[in-house]
């Protein structure tokens, strides 16, 4: 089946088609949508949105997306507490979406409803 992922400015109601992908099953096309989600989030180079990955090193834990090799100061004695699991958070902190999340088929980001369009 053909999916779309679409988009929806809350104020404006503009809709703009994001993707289109086949997908066998609604799992797998709700799977590919989150995949779409952090694809995107993971190109944003405006700094508003971070990929965090803590892995635990010698000494304690390191984010994955520091530059190695890791330096003192990135090395961590804890899992910061805001931390849930890989996947990508916002400026301040919060989460915006798992790695795993493989569950989804809406998000709202900023003035944007994103949304998964299956075939009726």
């Amino acid at each position: 089946m053909t999916c779309y992922v679409i988009r929806k400015h809350i104020h404006r109601g503009q809709i703009q088609t994001l993707w289109e992908f086949d997908a066998a099953t609604e799992a797998e096309a709700r799977r590919l949508f989150g995949s779409c989600i952090v694809e995107m989030l993971e190109a944003d180079d405006t700094g508003h949105y971070l990929s965090h990955s803590y892995i635990e090193t010698e000494g304690g834990w390191v984010d994955e997306s520091c530059a190695l090799p890791y330096m003192p100061e990135d090395i961590l004695p804890a899992i910061p507490s805001w931390y849930e699991g890989p996947g990508i958070y916002d400026e301040s902190d919060n989460l915006v979406i798992l790695y795993s999340d493989e569950n989804t088929d809406r998000m709202t980001l900023g003035d944007w409803d994103y949304s998964l369009a299956l075939p009726a």
